[in-house]
């Protein structure tokens, strides 16, 4: 049997814990004190091995509530005297607390495994050279139509790329067209039913109702196009084509459709899928219409009534093949996003760093860059995996959580279980919480 400690007879002052590895080191020596295994103490409080272990380990914590589990830890290593089994307790709020205070309006320079937003723009790094091509593809689709796909892996950061790349670009008239910047855009993800979320999209830019653009979508989606047509186009706009005045340019909307993946996974109607994809083709297609403004300083040109992106992840590139209007769009349209070079990912680190006005430790960057290379040693010729960038980005998110005095250690970094312990970490955590 145990011997029971009372007091600090142990000589474990709970309140000299301040770190996640001094707790697990602590909490170590009362177990071997009392002559256990982590087996023994796990059975004995009907918890899996491997979560005990990671407690020892410095893993991960107990939860803060309900505060029972880690008295049953202390109870069976024999701490019961309850003034240090509340001190144990109060060194675990302390440990799993970000450390070092900072203002409560501090800006938080890290997304984790959150995809950007639009209004998340100005933390967005990296892929500058991206959204650069991406809106060279749009200024030719002004004229010539046609959809543009952006094809990634899982993890890759499309999402991230059209929503806080893209999509500000063009509210900040990146596109160069006089007005473009406040030419309207819709952002949506296609879902179980993709027709009804474009006709909910669509519906403030028409003249009718929801209901009955859905009807007329699933029954005529070629109708798409002039749909939106009608309603962008004003009477000044004709009158000015009719006076050949080359000046005045119509507005466009800007279909941005992200996870277009789903009209594959979440949609099992294969009609209702197949006229979602007509509507967009015809919503890029260029207008029919004599009267269409010109949109060239080179000459006239008839373009789409719509510019429409889709975010499609690579593994569904062969489904997409199968529809005749997105293999020309994968044949002539395509932007890949790729692994990100050495120099975006420092942009990626440092960057939102400096906005925040953190120190960066020296070394950390060179300790990111080394967790984020390739398994594959000694060669150049491989880059990162895509999905380390969700990884990256939330060991990142940690760490800042736990910096103090506004720097990011190697200390820090390294306690969140790096590259690849942070997320499982954040999830052990989670789950027992």
């Amino acid at each position: 049997m145990s011997e029971q400690v009372s007091g600090h007879g142990s000589g474990i002052d709970p309140d000299q814990i301040h770190t996640r590895q001094e707790f697990a080191h602590k909490l170590t020596i009362t177990r071997e004190r009392a002559g256990l295994t982590v087996r023994d103490v796990a059975r004995a409080i009907g918890v899996p091995d491997s979560t005990v272990g990671g407690y020892y380990g410095g893993r991960h914590l107990p939860p803060v509530k309900p505060p029972n589990l880690l008295r049953d830890i202390l109870r069976v290593c024999g701490v019961t005297d309850l003034a240090t089994v509340e001190e144990w307790h109060q060194a675990l709020i302390r440990v799993r607390r970000s450390p070092g205070k900072r203002p409560g309006d501090a800006p938080i320079p890290y997304r984790g495994l959150a995809s950007f937003q639009p209004e998340d723009a100005d933390w967005f790094y990296g892929r500058d050279k991206l959204t650069n091509l991406l809106v060279v593809h749009l200024r030719r689709q002004i004229v010539i139509g046609g959809i543009l796909a952006t094809v990634g892996p899982s993890g890759s950061g499309k999402s991230s790329l059209l929503r806080a790349g893209l999509i500000p670009a063009l509210y900040a008239g990146a596109i160069g067209v006089p007005e473009s910047e406040a030419w309207p855009v819709a952002l949506f993800t296609p879902g179980a039913r993709p027709v009804h979320e474009l006709a909910k999209k669509l519906t403030p830019y028409t003249n009718l109702r929801e209901v009955d653009l859905t009807r007329t979508l699933l029954s005529n989606p070629g109708r798409c196009g002039d749909l939106i047509w009608q309603s962008l186009r004003s009477p000044g706009d004709e009158e000015a084509a009719d006076c050949g005045d080359d000046s005045v340019q119509p507005y466009r909307l800007v279909l941005v459709v992200d996870q277009f993946e789903e009209s594959f996974t979440a949609c099992p109607d294969e009609a209702q899928r197949h006229a979602f994809i007509t509507a967009l083709s015809a919503a890029a297609e260029p207008c029919t219409d004599a009267k269409a403004i010109r949109t060239s300083h080179d000459g006239p040109a008839v373009g789409p009534s719509a510019l429409v992106v889709l975010g499609l992840r690579a593994d569904f590139s062969p489904h997409a093949l199968r529809y005749p209007q997105l293999a020309s769009a994968m044949q002539d349209r395509q932007v890949v996003v790729g692994p990100m070079t050495e120099q975006e990912l420092r942009s990626v680190i440092v960057e939102p760093a400096h906005r925040a006005r953190l120190d960066i430790e020296d070394g950390l960057i060179e300790v990111l860059l080394r967790d984020v290379a390739p398994s594959v040693s000694g060669s150049r010729l491989h880059a990162h995996d895509a999905g380390t960038l969700p990884s990256l980005s939330h060991a990142l998110l940690t760490t800042w959580e736990r910096a103090r005095r506004g720097r990011l250690t190697v200390a820090d970094y390294e306690a969140t279980g790096g590259i690849q312990g942070a997320v499982a970490r954040t999830a052990e955590e989670v789950h027992e919480a």
